[in-house]
């Protein structure tokens, strides 16, 4: 199980392990389970029918695996609709023994509400933290090569000013505790967006902070809403314990 908070890399590597492993290899996503509603079930059970077929062994990546494996099945009170309990129910018969066939890897940003018999058919747990600052530096220096520095692949070539030197860079780092991965790309991006729709090709300081600037203003705004929903989970995972 890989779990930690979103965007920081979980789904990359699952994709990067399985076209490594030379096994053959699924994608999913837990929350297209219940829009499948009664058909669910059926359909879980094809998709291990299937998974027992593979010759060369099969890896089935299922991200977002909290959105149909969290706890309450056991519960006659919980929110956990009929479909979603006996969804459940079926994935845990298809896990419940060793299986040569296929490998399960569950991906999920809220570990602590997954049911208590999927976290005991997990061999290993992997944590996918948020960056340390120096990660976030090299992060910089990569994105920035692969969207500002280097031609795009439209062509253009984006002229850097040089006061964004290695010191700012080293400034930018630290000022984005709390970024994931994806944000520090999604920034990097819209450094390059700013410059083109500038019509000037040039990122000068003055545009980065601007920018910058921007993205921690919404990322403080992202981190009240998120508190409000780790609170609210953690409320409902209170109840269900309680019962």
């Amino acid at each position: 199980m890989l779990y930690g908070p979103p965007g920081t890399g979980k789904t990359l590597f699952a994709r990067t392990l399985a076209r490594q492993s030379g096994l053959d290899y699924a994608i999913m996503t837990g929350g297209d389970v219940g829009p499948l509603g009664k058909d669910a079930v059926d359909e879980m059970n094809r998709l291990f029918a299937w998974a027992n077929t593979s010759k060369k062994g099969l890896i089935l990546f299922i991200d977002e695996a909290d959105a149909f494996l969290r706890r309450g099945r056991m519960s006659s009170s919980s929110n956990m609709s009929e479909d979603a309990r006996n969804v459940l129910s079926t994935f845990l018969a298809h896990t419940g023994t060793e299986n040569d066939k296929f490998m399960v890897v569950l991906a999920t940003n809220v570990r602590e509400v997954l049911d208590r018999a999927v976290l005991d058919r997990v061999d290993e747990q992997f944590e996918f933290p948020l960056p340390e600052v120096e990660q976030r530096r090299q992060m910089l220096d990569l994105f920035m090569d692969e969207y500002i520095r280097q031609p795009t692949k439209a062509g253009k070539v984006i002229e850097v000013d040089p006061s964004i030197d290695s010191s700012y860079l080293e400034e930018v780092s630290k000022r984005t505790d709390g970024f994931s991965g994806r944000q520090m790309s999604k920034l990097v991006l819209a450094y390059q967006a700013a410059v083109f729709g500038s019509g000037a090709n040039k990122l000068t300081k003055g545009l980065a902070d601007t920018i910058l600037n921007w993205k921690l203003a919404h990322y403080e705004g992202d981190v009240d809403t998120m508190q409000r929903h780790e609170a609210e989970e953690l409320k409902a995972k209170a109840h269900q314990i309680v019962e």
